[in-house]
This record gives C-alpha cells, structure tokens and sequence, in this order.
C-alpha cells in the first residue's frame, strides 16, 4: 500500500500499530481502508475521495459523495472509520448509497475489516 503521514496532535493510536508511541509523534502508515483521512482544507470540486477531508461542499466530493458536516470528533462519519480530526468535514456516500448495501450508516473508531 501506499504510505501517508498520520499526524497526531496527543497520545491517540496509530492505526495498525501496537505497543507505545510518543505523544504527538507522527508516524508513516499503511491507510486503512475507510480511515479518515486529513487531506487539507478548500482543495476544491472533486478533491476528496471516500473518507477525505475537509470538505466544504458536496461538490468537494468525487461522484456521487457527499460532504458529511461535524460539530466535533466524536460525530462519526458514516461508512468511515477513525475519529479524524476534530471540526474537520469528510466525504462519504449519502444514505442508502453504500456500495454492498451492507455497511452500516454509523462509522467506528476502530480500523474495521
């Protein structure tokens, strides 16, 4: 897979990582599938993909996406997993439009299979 940063600002897990890390370290990972993803902020109509932000507009989103607006961290991003960043916004499907039809409309904040 491809390496991406994963910035830290506290002591929170890396994805796919064990044992202890340094507080606000950042570390290189494989993304997990459905992990949100900071990508940057007001990059544009179709610059974010499934799981990126932060969006400002569902016309940010590649397809038929949507751009999920949060008040804070601890809104999940449905069909998305991880916390992301707080106050950011993510792209994912709209309701009803997953993929399989099987994903639930509630993320986690765990990596999931």
């Amino acid at each position: 897979g491809v390496l991406v940063c994963h910035q830290r600002k506290t002591d929170e897990t890396v994805p796919g990582c064990s044992g202890l890390s340094e507080k606000g370290e950042d570390y290189c990972i494989n993304r997990p599938n459905k992990w949100l993803f900071y990508i940057g902020d007001s990059l544009g109509a179709d610059a974010y993909g499934l799981c990126e932000g932060d969006c400002n507009q569902d016309t940010d989103c590649r397809g038929d996406l949507i751009c999920f607006k949060r008040e804070s961290k601890s809104d999940l991003v449905p069909g998305c997993d991880g916390e992301g960043y707080s106050v950011k916004d993510y792209c994912t499907y709209k309701e009803g439009q997953f993929p399989t039809g099987s994903p639930s409309f509630v993320g986690t904040r765990e990596p999931t299979e």
